[in-house]
């Protein structure tokens, strides 16, 4: 949300945890995860956009440019590094 209020920093950190955990999981490079928040507890709502809208007029001029620059900079290592194995995102970990 553009302008909203600080998070509590034990919260936001929560909130980023349980993101980075659900992208992991899917084995997503590039992922929007919503969450709702009733009585103190986050609940996702919505985190299985692998395309999410990255338009400057949805999503700001600050947030728009950082993922212009994140998704280069990914894009770049990637197209220069030499090619992984991967049998499906970052999973299975026992191999």
């Amino acid at each position: 949300m553009q302008d909203a209020p600080p998070l509590d920093a034990a919260f936001e950190a929560r909130l980023r945890r349980d993101a980075l955990a659900l992208c992991e999981a899917l084995g997503y490079d590039l992922n929007t995860v919503e969450f709702a928040v009733r009585r103190g507890i986050p609940h996702a709502i919505d985190f299985m956009n692998c395309a999410p809208d990255a338009d400057l007029h949805s999503v700001g001029r600050e947030n728009f440019d950082w993922i212009v620059n994140s998704m280069a900079e990914f894009l770049i290592e990637v197209a220069t590094s030499p090619p992984k194995f991967e049998l499906t995102g970052s999973w299975p970990k026992s191999m």
